[in-house]
Order: structure tokens, then sequence, then C-alpha cells
């Protein structure tokens, strides 16, 4: 391996490093609120605003970087981001917990910079790399993803049950700080200028049936999951069980154990003995199962089995939409094409936050996720009827490349 190449995977690895921890440190920030707010003060209504606050902005964040990012270079955003969050983290010490409405303020701008750091994380491998075993990198930035997912809830779960509050904010400030020196260690190539292309990303999606229908189930999926994961859950453990932060952590875990479980096993397994397009309704239907397991659990124990299963669920459906998305689409509009189903699939999150939050107020938790589950259910007919899908599964990789060119030859003109 030559000098460069050996650099190039160094500064790959510190990256990634620097992503889980400051993850994670952002992950620990949002539970302790929610910790804060459901076991210490009871503002189970309130904390539903803040998130839907939260989610809301998010969308609208990703959507304006997505058409001015480029205005400054990614090394800045990531400096700016880890900056600002050790002001914020410094802030929380010197305030008493009990002051919601400012901890609510910091928990939602904390949570625009870990959203954007998920599309600059995918964006810049080639670039760290210096476009050399790219193929390789993005499976492991899909397994730092998952890592995330599984290891921050967990940790944050440890971390809140069994250390006071200042000592929990001097180990994310700590972790921010190592962060902060790992994205200024790391360099890259610089970025090609890009396009315009809003109005062109808008016409991929709009004149292509097939992922315009795959795009509005997703948003289901996402109206129906991101309550779930953020506030359901926190509310049965913490408000109904009368459990602590680390059996929320559990919970969660259990949930990204069962999305890693299904990307590194289950969805080989599924798509070999029952094809691409059966597989993804069965993904669906899982998820569906365990949200339903969720409604009637009457312990943590289902809850974190039921958890698993809609992990699983959730990776398979996603896996496979994707790769078809990815192959089909002509490789020199795959980033519109994924800008803009992104886009679709998020505005649907404070939508639900908003939904789970005004009705919690009326109706039981038990009765809004088993409606929850049913609606998943139907999102699995949807799929099977989905224009064109059930025949792209069954097409060959080397068949399917840029097939929606001729498929849906508008979308691509």
């Amino acid at each position: 391996m030559s000098l460069m190449k050996k650099y190039s995977v160094t500064n790959f690895v510190i990256y990634q490093v620097s992503d889980v921890l400051f993850t994670i440190s952002i992950k620990t920030i949002g539970m302790l609120f929610t910790w804060v707010m459901l076991n210490q003060l009871g503002l189970v209504v309130e904390l539903g605003y803040f998130l839907f606050i939260s989610w809301a902005l998010q969308v609208l964040t990703l959507l304006a970087f997505g058409l001015y990012g480029d205005k400054f270079s990614t090394k800045f955003y990531l400096i700016s981001f880890c900056i600002l969050s050790l002001l914020i983290i410094s802030s929380l010490y010197f305030i008493e917990s009990k002051n919601y409405f400012y901890w609510g303020i910091f928990f939602i701008i904390t949570s625009l910079f870990s959203i954007l750091t998920q599309p600059i994380g995918n964006s810049i491998i080639s670039r760290i790399l210096h476009n050399t075993n790219t193929d390789l990198a993005f499976r492991a930035r899909g397994l730092v993803s998952s890592l995330n997912v599984v290891s921050g809830p967990a940790i944050s779960g440890i971390l809140i049950s069994y250390l006071a509050y200042g000592h929990i904010l001097v180990i994310v400030f700590c972790s921010v700080v190592i962060s902060f020196l790992g994205f200024l260690w790391v360099s890259m190539m610089p970025s090609e200028k890009k396009a315009d292309t809003s109005k062109v990303s808008l016409k991929i999606l709009k004149n292509n049936p097939t992922e315009l229908r795959l795009g509005a189930i997703s948003g289901i999926f996402n109206f129906v999951i991101v309550p779930l994961v953020s506030y359901f859950i926190p509310f049965l453990i913490i408000d109904t069980m009368k459990l602590g932060a680390f059996d929320l952590g559990i919970a969660e875990f259990f949930f990204g154990a069962g999305m890693f479980l299904g990307s590194s096993v289950l969805v080989k397994f599924f798509n070999q003995i029952l094809g691409k397009g059966y597989a993804s309704l069965t993904g669906t239907i899982l998820v569906s199962l365990g949200i339903f397991g969720v409604s009637i659990s009457q312990s943590n124990i289902h809850i974190n089995i039921s958890m698993l299963i809609a992990g699983i669920g959730v990776v398979i459906y996603n896996i496979n939409t994707t790769s078809i998305r990815m192959t089909a689409t002509p490789s020199s509009q795959r980033h519109s094409m994924e800008s803009v189903f992104l886009s679709l699939c998020i505005i649907p999150i404070p939508l639900g936050m908003l939904f789970s939050t005004y009705s919690i107020q009326f109706l039981s938790v038990n009765s809004i996720l088993l409606g929850m589950s049913l609606i998943l259910l139907f999102c699995s007919i949807l799929i099977i009827k989905t224009p064109n899908f059930m025949h792209l599964c069954k097409m060959s990789s080397e068949s399917l490349d840029g097939y929606y060119e001729k498929l849906y030859p508008r979308s691509v003109s």
C-alpha cells in the first residue's frame, strides 16, 4: 500500500471514530433531556412539542443544506458543529435541569448538528479516500451507521443511570473535544462545484411512479417509526413502567441490534428465499408486528423483543428499496434522486410527532400504536401494488443498471 493510500485510510478511520463520538454525544444530550422531561418533570405533552419542533427544523435544515450547503467547506461545518456544541454543553452545565425551556432549545440546536453530519458523512467518503476503495468504504460507513444506532442509546442509558448530571456533561464535553480534534485532523480533496439540480431532482421523482410510491411508503414508515422510538418508547419505559434510563437505552439498543442483524445476515437470507420484492413485503410486515408487540407489551422484555423485530423489518425494507433505486437510476442522476427522495421521506416525521403529541392526550398509547401497526400493514399491500416494483426486483444487477432511463425516459431526460 502506497504512503498516500495509507494516509487516506488513516484519515477515513479518524473521521469515522470522530463521527461516532459526536453522534453518541448528541444522542446523550437528547436522552438526558427526555429523561428530565419525563422522569423529573412529568411533562409528556411538552416533550412531544419539543420533538415536533426539532424534527420540523431538521426537515427544513436538510432541505436548505441540500440547496446551499456548498457555500462553505465541509470541514468548516464539522468544526463549527463541534465548537457550537461545546458552547451549548458548557451552558447546560450551569443551567438547572428543571429549567426545561433552555434545555429544550439547546436540544433542538444540537439535533440539527446531528442530522447534518449524516449526509456529510456519506458525501465525503470519496474525497477522504481520494477516490480509492470507495466500495469497501461505503460498506464500512454503513457499519458505522449501525454502530451509532446500537451503541448510542445503550451508552447514553448507562451514563444517565450511574452518573450525576454534571459528570455526564463533562464526559460528553470531552467526547466532543476528541471529535473536534479528529475532524480538524482529517484532510480531503476539494469538492466539485455542484450544479443547480433542484428542478431536475423534482422531475426525476415526479415522472417516476415507482419511486414516488416507494417514497410515500417510506414517509409513512417515518411517520410511525420516529415517534415510536423517540416518544412512545420513552413514555412507556419511564412514565408507565417507572423504569430507568438504562432500560430505555436497552430498548433502543434492541431496535439498533435488529437493524444490525438484518443488514448483516437476514436481508441476504430473505432475498435468497423470497426474492427482493417479497422480502421487502416481509420487512414491512415485521415492522407492523413489532409495533403491535409493543402495543400489547406488559414488560420491558416484551418491548425489547418487539423492537428487535421492528428493527429487522425496517432495515430489510430500506436496503432492498435503496438498492433498486440506486441501481436503476442512471449514475449521473443518483445524487439528485437520493436528495429529493430523502426530502420526501422526512417531511412526514414532524407531522408524526405532532399527531402523537396531540393524540396521547385523548387516547391510550396502546391504542395509538395498534393503529400505527395497522397502517404499516396496509403499506405492505401498497408495496405489492407499486408500479413495476416486483418486476424490478426480479432483474439482475446488470440488467437493472440505469434501467429507469428506459422505463421512465421523461424522468431522466
